[in-house]
């Protein structure tokens, strides 16, 4: 008769704790709209749990197209060139846009650029010159670098960092630009974002907080588009490290599998052969 010793444990790797991101809130710091309040609620459940292979090329039909990504916004930290045609006084201009959003021209003043992509802000400079100065202004908008648009993806993903957004980014997005999960990922990923709360009365600022929303793999890998939730800029997208389970004894393939699901004894055994 085989003998088999069954030891659950916890992955080596200290699984985040929604407590840690939410502070003193109960509030989602990212709204929960219908179907992804419960986007986790039956990871316990028993089920197949697909492969990462598996998961990841259902992830990539979620992706969107490179030519589908719309132009992205700027932000603060952002520095663009601003060109004006024969106009020399109004070319080559570089400016870091500010926190207050707002770029200042020579003789033209300021402009919101914070939330525009560059076009919009090409259109935004064109008009006013043609209100009080020039007939047919050919206005150019260069984008050096796109410091305030970008995302983090840590945890058991193959490349993990810090990837800018070139448009608007989906959850199916950002896991595709780290290369995918690893075989080690668990059953759900996390949304980690920093939030402002609502201020006291009396006060000029909120208190920035972190919130969390966590969404089940399985589904969003299933084609869920719900789950496939657009990201902001600053967000942190956490895959966590599988518990593990140990079988030993008289099996074929004794050692450690990851618990990516409730898992049975019946099901341990079968694992190890």
């Amino acid at each position: 008769m085989a003998g088999l010793a069954l030891v659950s444990c916890s992955s080596a790797q200290r699984q985040p704790d929604p407590g840690d991101f939410i502070g003193t809130t109960t509030t989602p710091a990212i709204p929960a709209e219908g179907p992804v309040a419960s986007a986790a609620g039956n990871v316990g459940r028993a089920q197949p749990s697909s492969s990462a292979a598996d998961v990841n090329q259902k992830l990539r039909a979620l992706a969107r197209p490179d030519d589908e990504t719309p132009d992205p916004r700027l932000g603060p930290g952002d520095l663009i060139e601003i060109s004006v045609f024969e106009v020399p006084e109004l070319s080559q201009i570089k400016v870091r846009i500010p926190n207050s959003g707002q770029v200042t021209l020579p003789l033209v003043g300021s402009f919101p650029a914070s939330g525009a992509t560059a076009l919009e802000l090409q259109s935004q400079i064109s008009n006013h010159l043609k209100t009080k100065f020039m007939h047919d202004p050919q206005v150019s908008v260069f984008v050096h670098e796109h410091k305030s648009q970008r995302v983090s993806v840590i945890g058991a993903v193959k490349q993990g960092g810090v990837f800018p957004m070139s448009g608007e980014v989906r959850l199916a997005d950002a896991l595709g630009l780290a290369g995918g999960i690893t075989e080690e990922a668990g059953s759900v990923v996390y949304i980690v974002r920093r939030v402002v709360a609502n201020p006291a009365a009396g006060s000029n600022s909120g208190e920035v907080e972190q919130g969390m929303t966590i969404i089940d793999l399985e589904k969003l890998a299933s084609g869920r588009q719900d789950l496939n939730l657009p990201l902001q800029a600053g967000d942190v997208v956490e895959v966590p490290r599988a518990g593990m389970f140990y079988v030993g004894g008289e099996v074929q393939k004794p050692g450690a599998f990851p618990l990516k699901a409730r898992t049975t004894l019946d099901q341990a055994a079968m694992a190890a052969g």
